[in-house]
């Protein structure tokens, strides 16, 4: 049998890659070819991210056949990933067991997504599964633009699936868990894993273009040329100047970092888990910083590390290992699609497939309808045969029903009755709920601001745009005091500490969002500030 050799297309927030990998018969797996290519929109616009990426797949094609593309990775902040536990039944019910779980787990349930399951654990009774879903609308859009590049893929999954494959295979081989740090420009992706163990994954919502942000703001350049700017720090760091304006502008994206893994080991233990993993593996764009794994390492106490996505792997002659260093920090996920062998969730499952046009499928669905039918016909044959019998029997059980429907009426009328006293006391519950739950706010608010430290506000208050508004604002006013440079206007201290208060405010399981940021400097060592904070709908307030 001949080596099998998969092409995997990789879309980051800032860049696309096409991995070639060829699997042979004897187990040996061989890096073929690495072509990468850096998009430079805001990450954060989505239909500016997917123009970009039509920019990538053309420069690509110029570069390689997209037509051998089977595979396709997207980033977490693209796909919902959820670890749910059902119960397990036989035959096709257990994806519709999957599907009501989720709707009482996930915000808005599967509704509006494509999707599938991953089975990573059975104990006979009960399944573990990984949940994978995103969104029709854009995955739809993203297969048309993979499409006039010629890609038609057979899977498309996100990165949790395919990472969980790669860290499976190459760093946990014994009972100690590891923990990959996968750092985009969009978002972060978490996972703590040990053999025999179901992982533990998180995603943050942030990523490498805060620093973009900060080094567009400093320098007053655009987005693009900020994003231009740190990659070639990061490839030459070569000029100082440069180099000292990443380590500066980074300062509140590590912060921030950092307190979210603190945050997760401390979760981690808390389910159960004896201690810390015994190492942490770098990977994505964002590991590139420099100094970021000696400071992880100082401050979680774990052996923190880049990701070594060759071992158990070689390369092939089209790509000495010499040569793929510097783009090692693309390569888990594909490696794991690559040790997957299929096994993951496959979100073409959800429709888009056939959407795409699945080639001679169709057919085959076209020939299955057909003898679908055949079987109606023959079924209703035998149904009018006893339809006689049936009628006889509906005339005796017509006669028994008649005086249980005077019954049926009173029942429906105390029902009535019931529905609407249940509804009275869930009104008072909720408005009881409403006020625990913005004493937890702003108790949350003021813990925040301890952390920071010499930071006050002056006034607080819910802020309605319209009448029509339906969101839930509060409209944050404060000082905030720089002990260490009571001259300065406005010092790198303050900026840094301002940027980790609302950095932290966004990390509140109440706060959707910070808008509309506005900052009076005239007062030296005093930064004044006023904000919007957006309230979580999924918080209920």
């Amino acid at each position: 049998m001949a080596a099998n050799t998969l092409s995997i297309l990789s879309l980051g927030a800032s860049h696309i890659a096409v991995t070639s990998i060829t699997s042979g018969t004897d187990g040996v797996v061989v890096l073929e070819d690495v072509i990468h290519e850096p998009i430079y929109g805001d990450p954060q616009l989505k239909n500016a991210w997917m123009d970009e990426v039509e920019k990538g797949l053309r420069n690509v094609a110029g570069k390689t056949s997209l037509s051998e593309v089977s595979e396709v990775i997207l980033p977490s902040w693209a796909v919902l990933s959820k670890l749910i536990k059902i119960a397990k039944i036989e035959g096709d019910g257990q994806r519709e067991v999957v599907r009501f779980e989720a709707a009482n787990t996930l915000p808005n349930g599967l509704d509006g997504f494509d999707w599938d399951y991953w089975e990573l654990g059975n104990d006979g009774y009960e399944k573990d599964v990984l949940v994978q879903a995103v969104s029709t609308t854009f995955l739809a859009e993203l297969l048309e633009v993979l499409k006039r590049y010629g890609v038609k893929p057979e899977r498309v999954q996100g990165i949790f699936s395919a990472e969980l494959n790669a860290m499976s295979e190459q760093y946990t081989p014994g009972s100690k868990a590891a923990l990959l740090l996968d750092i985009g420009s969009r978002s972060v992706s978490l996972i703590i894993k040990a053999r025999g163990e179901l992982p533990f994954i998180r995603s943050f919502g942030f990523g490498g273009s805060q620093v973009t942000q900060a080094i567009a703001q400093k320098l007053e350049m655009s987005f693009t040329k900020a994003e231009q700017l740190k990659l070639e720090t990061l490839e030459k760091a070569a000029d100082s100047n440069n180099l000292s304006t990443l380590n500066e502008t980074s300062e509140g994206f590590v912060a921030r970092l950092v307190s979210e893994v603190q945050r997760t080991l401390a979760l981690y233990r808390r389910q159960g888990q004896s201690g810390n993993p015994e190492c942490i593996l770098l990977a994505g764009g964002g590991s590139q910083l420099p100094g970021l794994a000696d400071f992880l390492e100082r401050k979680t106490g774990i052996v923190t590390r880049l990701y070594d996505p060759f071992r158990g792997i070689t390369s092939g002659r089209r790509l000495p290992m010499s040569q793929t260093g510097s783009l090692s920090y693309l390569l888990p996920a594909p490696m794991g699609v690559a040790f997957g062998n299929g096994q993951s969730a496959n979100l073409l499952s959800g429709g888009a497939y056939s959407r795409q046009g699945g080639g001679n499928r169709n057919v085959w669905l076209t020939a299955a309808a057909s003898m679908a039918l055949l079987a109606g016909l023959i079924v209703g044959l035998k149904f009018h045969l006893g339809v006689l019998d049936v009628q006889q029997r509906i005339a005796v059980l017509e006669a028994e029903l008649d005086p249980m429907e005077s019954l049926a009426e009173q029942v429906n009328e105390e029902f009535a009755l019931y529905t609407y006293r249940t509804k009275l006391v869930e009104s008072k519950q909720g408005l009881l709920t409403k006020r625990t739950q913005w004493g937890a706010v702003l108790a949350d608010l003021q813990e925040r601001l301890n952390r920071v430290e010499d930071v006050w506000l002056e006034s607080i208050k819910q802020e309605t745009l319209s009448a029509s508004d339906t969101i839930e604002r509060l409209r944050v006013t404060g000082r905030l005091l720089d002990r260490q440079n009571p001259l300065s206007v406005v010092s790198s201290n303050s900026r840094s500490r301002v940027e980790v208060l609302l950095g932290s405010f966004e990390d509140s399981p109440f706060i959707e969002s910070v808008a509309d940021r506005r900052f009076d400097t005239s007062r030296p060592g005093i930064l004044r500030f006023d904000f919007s904070l957006i309230i979580d709908r999924e918080a209920s307030l």
